[in-house]
């Protein structure tokens, strides 16, 4: 499908942008399942992102993220409606809050 492309009764197709930091990031990950499931949350930015995620505020606004590797790494997107496309980014959760998640 073609950007923005969508057939009758069908949810309409986003691209994504994975910007080049982030894209490293996702190579760097040594544990193929946690890469796994990052990937796929990504790719489920394609089908309404703006039901996905959380909203961000303050520098963020704008921004959504999900939790996704076991809730080891934050990826924030953010929705471009004029392109029909979201860009993407990622970081991992500060070991305080990965410490706080765990108990």
């Amino acid at each position: 499908m073609g950007r923005g492309s969508q057939r009758p009764g069908m949810v309409k197709e986003w691209h994504f942008i994975i910007n080049t930091f982030a894209e490293k990031q996702l190579l760097a990950i040594t544990d193929l399942r946690i890469r796994e499931d990052i990937k796929k949350h990504i790719y489920g930015l394609r089908y309404e992102p703006d039901k996905q995620g959380k909203p961000l505020d303050k520098d963020l606004q704008g921004c959504h993220s999900i939790r996704a590797g076991s809730k080891r790494y934050r990826v924030v997107f953010k929705m471009k409606a004029n392109k029909e496309a979201v860009d993407v980014g990622m970081q991992p959760i500060r070991e305080a809050q990965q410490q706080k998640l765990g108990s």
